[in-house]
């Protein structure tokens, strides 16, 4: 039987590339997420990849993955650079982040269908862990509510629960979402996950899904890892 097809990710935030990596998964694609200088090895098993996804913004040396140019290659950017600028006389496909995760779905899919790669499965719905994304509706659905939220706070909200029970730093969310500009702050990634607290109706005191880790980041809690709520009219202790 014909496994799935490879991506390779190369992608400086392992956040962002957990869940790219998720998303392709969706479409039916094993995914292979690297850092911004692979070894060897890890380049030889991606020669094989139907698509390649490139954070343009890690500093990257675009020269440095001609082997894979028989690879349909993504380009993710937050801000407009001559290196973006390459990148497009190059041939890679430009993706502004953040962006709507109906718009980088349909986006990865149709580089690995000008690849060749067969027709990728596109679903309405995305799980990561306790979310339901529906990318029709740009919407989340948790416990059983439909949340609506920003893009920003949709992509920041993905990023999290793709990293379910791992502490993403609030470093990793400015590079994953702005690219580590200078002028972005902590403050800022503290404010947005005040407000995506506030609309998925999450007390930051006794957390059930954003937990806040002093001193480094924050921590999307596992489903696995959540009491049963409580029945109606039943005691929790």
């Amino acid at each position: 039987m014909v496994g799935p097809r490879l991506c390779a990710l190369i992608v400086a935030e392992p956040a962002l590339g957990r869940l790219v990596a998720a998303l392709l998964e969706h479409a039916g694609c094993a995914a292979l997420v690297l850092d911004a200088s692979p070894d060897g090895d890890i380049m030889g098993r991606a020669l094989d990849a139907d698509l390649l996804v490139v954070d343009l913004d890690s500093g990257a040396d675009l020269p440095a993955f001609a082997p894979w140019r028989r690879a349909a290659t993504v380009g993710l950017s937050r801000r407009a650079t001559r290196l973006r600028l390459e990148a497009f006389r190059r041939g890679i496909e430009l993706v502004a982040i953040p962006c709507p995760m109906d718009e980088l779905v349909t986006r990865l899919c149709a580089a690995l269908r000008r690849a060749g790669a067969g027709e990728p499965r596109i679903h309405p719905r995305v799980h990561l862990d306790r979310i339901e994304i529906d990318l029709l509706a740009q919407r989340a659905r948790i416990g059983g509510r439909v949340i609506r939220l920003s893009d920003l706070e949709l992509l920041l909200l993905c990023i999290l629960a793709a990293s379910a029970g791992e502490v993403v730093r609030r470093e990793s969310i400015i590079r994953a979402l702005w690219g580590g500009l200078a002028a972005i702050g902590s403050n800022v990634v503290d404010r947005h996950v005040r407000d995506l607290r506030v609309k998925l109706g999450d007390d930051w005191r006794a957390p059930r899904y954003i937990e806040t880790v002093s001193g480094s980041g924050y921590r999307w809690i596992q489903a696995s890892d959540v009491d049963a709520e409580p029945v109606a009219g039943q005691s929790a202790g």
